[in-house]
C-alpha cells in the first residue's frame, strides 16, 4: 500500500513538474482546463487550481490572478503558474458516464436552460468530436443542466456526473504577435 501511495505522489509530483510545451506564436495552441472539483473559491478566482482537459489531460495548473477587473470572463488576461493567458472562453465542462464523455457546449447555448439542440464540442478521449443533444431530462426540475440530469447524445443516454466551470485559453499575445511572459 505505501508504495502504491508513493508512485502516485511520484506521477503527481512529476506532472505538476514538466515545463509547458514549446508554444508556436504563429497560432498560439488551445488549452482546455476545467476547475479542479476540490476548488475553494472564497468568492475569487485568484489562487485556485485547474484540471487540463486537453491537449495534455490531467496537468494541474494553478491560476494566481485574473488581470484587469479580475473577473473569469472571455478577453481577460489570466497569469498561471505556467505565464500568461488570454481567456478566449468561459462556460460549462459536462462530465458524462457514457463512454466517459467530457463535453463543452459549442456555439450558442440555449438561453432557457433547456440544452436540446445544443451541439457539444468533446473534449476528452476523442477531441472534437460533436454530439447533438436530442433530449434532456431535468433530473430535480430547477431548469438549469446539472449533475444527476439526463441527455440523450446522438441516440445515447448518458447521465450527467458533475458539470464544472471550464475555460479555453491561449497564450497572450502583444499587438505584434510576440507572446507576453
Amino acid at each position: 500500500m505505501r508504495i502504491t501511495k508513493l508512485f502516485l505522489l511520484a506521477i503527481l509530483v512529476a506532472a505538476v513538474s514538466f515545463p509547458a510545451t514549446a508554444q508556436d506564436t504563429t497560432a498560439p495552441q488551445r488549452i482546455h482546463l476545467d476547475l479542479d472539483a476540490n476548488a475553494d473559491l472564497a468568492g475569487a478566482w485568484d489562487d485556485t487550481f485547474w484540471h487540463e482537459l486537453y491537449p495534455n489531460y490531467c496537468a494541474i495548473w494553478h491560476l494566481k490572478y485574473i488581470d484587469g477587473d479580475g473577473q473569469l470572463k472571455a478577453c481577460n488576461n489570466a497569469v498561471f503558474d505556467r505565464g500568461r493567458f488570454h481567456i478566449d472562453w468561459v462556460g460549462p465542462t459536462y462530465f458524462l458516464d457514457c463512454l466517459g464523455i467530457v463535453a463543452e457546449p459549442s456555439g450558442e447555448v440555449n438561453p432557457d436552460g433547456d440544452p436540446t439542440g445544443e451541439v457539444w464540442h468533446e473534449v476528452y478521449p476523442d477531441y472534437c468530436k460533436e454530439w447533438v443533444v436530442e433530449e434532456w431530462k431535468d433530473a430535480n426540475g430547477n431548469g438549469i443542466v446539472d449533475e444527476c440530469d439526463y441527455v440523450i447524445l446522438n441516440g445515447m443516454l448518458c447521465h450527467i456526473k458533475r458539470v464544472s466551470v471550464d475555460i479555453i485559453i491561449s497564450p497572450a499575445v502583444l499587438g505584434g504577435g510576440a507572446l507576453l511572459p
